[in-house]
């Protein structure tokens, strides 16, 4: 018997039972999984830090693609971003909440 990290080990493998883990590009995913009542969290690099993981895997012409794809959603969406008037410019056709995040 396992006892205790038996039990633990039940109870996690119950709760993740149904999980699907993908590898997709970020366009590609919400367009398979998009439906009413989904909620997408996008956390791409700031505006002016694109090249800060790794050189050309994300750049200015995507967060334009961003907000074409996120206008057209049947979900709702969560996108972190840095409060930049570009950023506002490109994301103008979506409903945009401004919060503020200070960091202590």
């Amino acid at each position: 018997m396992l006892g205790a990290a038996g039990a633990t080990l039940t109870d996690r493998h119950d709760r993740l039972a149904s999980v699907v883990i993908e590898q997709l590009p970020w366009a590609e995913f919400i367009r398979r999984y998009d439906r009413p009542g989904m909620l997408f969290c996008l956390d791409p690099p700031y505006s002016g830090g694109e090249n800060d993981y790794e050189k050309g895997v994300f750049g200015r012409d995507d967060y334009d693609a961003m907000a074409e794809v996120l206008s057209g959603i049947k979900g709702r969406f969560i996108v972190s971003l840095n409060a930049v008037k570009a950023i506002f410019e490109t994301f103008s056709n979506s409903v945009l909440r401004r919060w503020i995040a200070t960091i202590r």
